[in-house]
């Protein structure tokens, strides 16, 4: 098919691509880093032609090529063991989509809570809950928020894991230096959102499908806010990265 595709990365994370590129676009996203002992690389790619679903399938094939002074020693590789998928797409495995597993909470807040909430550490959820004060998340914490509603500002600093869904927000909303996990999804915000510096790596931060009654900053990101095809209503300036969103 022609959205089939050979990715190369190197541990340099300079990439290189094969298939048809009319249809592929630019749709690759990596990151290398050496290590003692070896090197990582994360990459993620834009699916074309399909809208993955837990328990949908794609061909798949992974291999790792180690090399010295120029010349490849040794092959390792995911499903086919000649090591010739690269010629011929049959030899692919095939992956299943999975649910991505919720971070675990350590602590579950529901019903109302006066006077405000600070997370110094490990997962806070907020389940249906209305927090009346403001709710700060500190550095290494990580929160997530389902159905909730913050009466007060929201501030994240240094955060691990911030995902808030489908809640209400009366107050400004500032979100900086998250390093996990970024997703802000059909919310409603009364008062500025300004996302600034937050680094995931290969997990794209994600702000989509909310209501937003102010100003909607983004600087500093990496990789830049993405909304997933569902775009943000905003009633007032939208600037930097988040302009197009």
């Amino acid at each position: 098919k022609r959205e089939d595709s050979l990715y190369r990365i190197s541990f340099e994370n300079h990439q290189t691509i094969n298939g048809a590129l009319d249809v592929i676009g630019d749709d690759l996203t990596s990151e290398a880093k050496v290590v003692d002992g070896g090197y990582v690389i994360e990459a993620t790619v834009e699916l074309i032609g399909m809208e993955p679903q837990p328990g949908s399938y794609i061909g798949l094939e992974l291999q790792v090529n180690d090399g010295t002074d120029g010349r490849r020693t040794a092959v390792h590789t995911w499903h086919d063991p000649t090591g010739q998928s690269f010629q011929d797409t049959s030899r692919w495995g095939v992956a299943r989509f999975v649910a991505a597993e919720a971070p675990a909470c350590d602590q579950t807040i529901t019903g109302h809570r006066v006077g405000g909430l600070v997370v110094s550490e490990g997962t806070v959820c907020l389940e249906g809950a209305k927090v009346i004060g403001p709710v700060t998340v500190k550095a290494g914490a990580s929160l997530r928020a389902t159905d909730s509603q913050v009466v007060g500002p929201f501030h994240v600093t240094g955060a691990d894991v911030v995902q808030v869904h489908d809640s209400r927000f009366i107050g400004p909303v500032s979100i900086n230096g998250v390093t996990g996990e970024l997703d802000l999804s059909g919310n409603h915000v009364t008062g500025p959102v300004t996302l600034t510096n937050n680094t995931t790596g290969s997990t794209p931060v994600v702000v989509s499908a909310n209501q937003v009654i102010g100003p909607l900053f983004c600087s500093g990101n990496e990789p830049a806010p993405v909304n997933l095809g569902s775009p943000n209503t905003v009633i007032g300036p939208k600037a930097g990265q988040c302009m197009g969103l």
